[in-house]
C-alpha cells in the first residue's frame, strides 16, 4: 500500500467536515474523487500493522496502563454486512442494527493511544476472547508490559484474569462474581470493606466495596485507594470511543464490505493518533474537539505536522 494515499486519506479525515463518506471526504479535498476514497479501503493493507507502524513514528509506548472495553456503531440501513448485527444500545434501550467493536488502549495520563480492535461477529469468537488476542499481541508481539490493565465486569471473565496473572501483569476489574465461594453483594452487609479472599475460579485476589460499586485486583498488597486510582484510568477509553464517533471518522463510512469497513476504522484510529499528538504538540491546553472546531472553521486546509513522521 502507497503510504503517501493513507497521509491523504488521514489529511481528509483531519479536515472533513460532518460524516466520514467518500463524498464528503472528496468535498474536502476537491483535488481527488470520491473513487480514489472507496479505492483506497479496497486496497488489501492490514490495518493493524499500519496503526502500529504509526504509533512507533509518532509516540513509541512507554510506562503507561491497558484499558479494555467495546462499544457500538449504529449501522441501521447496512443490516446485509456480515459484521452488522443487533446489538442492544444503553443509549436507546433496544436492540439496535450495529457493529460491536472490542478495543485495546493505552494511557499514560496524558496521551491517549488506541492499540488495536478487533469487531465482534456473531457466531465467531467471544468479546473476552477477542481481548485475549490483543493482550497476547502486547506481550508477545510488542514485548511491552503495562503497569496495569483496568476493564469492567464484562471482561471479568476467569480466562481474561488467569491470562493476565500468568503474564505477570497486574489486573483491577469491576465487579466480578463470588469470594470464597460468596456472592459479593451479600458476603458482608457493610456498605464500605475490603478482604483478600478465593475467586470463583480459585485464585486469591482483594476486593473491594465502595456502597454499591466493587472492584477486584490481583495485587494483594496494593491499597485500597490505589486500587480504586487505578480503575478510574478506566474513563480514558470512554473519551476516546466518544472522540472517534464525533470527530475521529468513525460514523459515515460507506464500506462495501467488512474488509473495507475494518480499514477504515483503523485509519480512523490513525486520525485520531494524528490529532492527539497535534494537540500535545501545541502545549495549548485546547481538547480534540477545540483543535477539530478551529481547522474546520479555516478555509485552509490543515496538514499536521505530525504526517511528516509517517513518510
Amino acid at each position: 500500500m502507497n503510504l503517501e494515499s493513507i497521509v491523504i486519506y488521514i489529511v481528509a479525515l483531519v479536515n472533513c467536515k460532518g460524516k466520514a463518506s467518500a463524498a464528503n471526504l472528496s468535498r474536502t479535498l476537491e483535488k481527488y474523487s470520491h473513487d480514489f476514497f472507496t479505492d483506497i479501503l479496497g486496497k488489501d493493507f492490514e490495518g493493524e500493522m499500519l496503526l502500529r507502524y504509526c504509533i512507533q513514528r509518532i509516540h513509541p509506548l512507554t510506562r503507561g496502563y491497558l484499558i479494555l472495553d467495546d462499544t457500538w456503531l449504529p449501522k441501521c440501513f447496512s443490516w446485509i454486512l456480515e459484521i452488522v448485527h443487533k446489538v442492544y444500545s444503553g443509549k436507546y434501550k433496544q436492540p439496535m442494527w450495529g457493529i460491536s467493536v472490542v478495543m485495546l488502549c493505552w494511557s499514560d495520563g496524558n496521551w491517549r493511544i488506541p492499540l488495536d480492535i478487533r469487531i465482534w461477529r456473531k457466531g465467531g469468537k467471544t468479546k473476552p476472547e477477542l481481548a485475549l488476542e490483543m493482550l497476547s499481541t502486547v506481550r508477545n508481539k510488542l514485548r511491552w508490559k503495562p503497569r496495569w490493565v483496568c476493564f469492567d465486569c464484562g471482561y471479568a471473565a476467569a480466562k481474561i484474569l488467569k491470562r493476565i496473572h500468568s503474564y505477570g501483569w497486574v489486573f483491577v476489574c469491576a465487579k466480578s462474581r463470588r469470594i470464597n465461594g460468596v456472592d459479593l453483594k451479600h458476603y458482608k452487609y457493610q456498605a464500605y470493606w475490603t478482604e483478600c479472599g478465593e475467586a470463583w475460579y480459585g485464585q486469591k485476589l482483594k476486593f473491594i466495596r465502595d456502597k454499591d460499586r466493587f472492584y477486584t485486583c490481583n495485587r494483594l498488597l496494593w491499597s485500597r485507594k490505589a486500587i480504586q486510582d487505578a480503575y478510574s484510568g478506566r474513563v480514558v477509553i470512554e473519551e476516546v470511543f466518544r472522540l472517534l464517533k464525533q470527530t475521529g471518522g468513525w460514523i459515515g463510512c460507506q464500506g462495501q464490505n467488512a474488509a473495507d469497513y475494518e480499514r477504515h476504522l483503523y485509519l480512523s484510529l490513525v486520525n485520531f493518533l494524528v490529532l492527539e499528538a497535534t494537540r500535545i504538540q501545541e502545549n495549548k491546553g485546547r481538547t480534540i474537539y477545540q483543535l477539530r472546531q478551529n481547522i474546520i472553521s479555516s478555509p485552509h486546509i490543515f496538514y499536521p505536522p505530525v504526517l511528516q513522521r509517517l513518510s
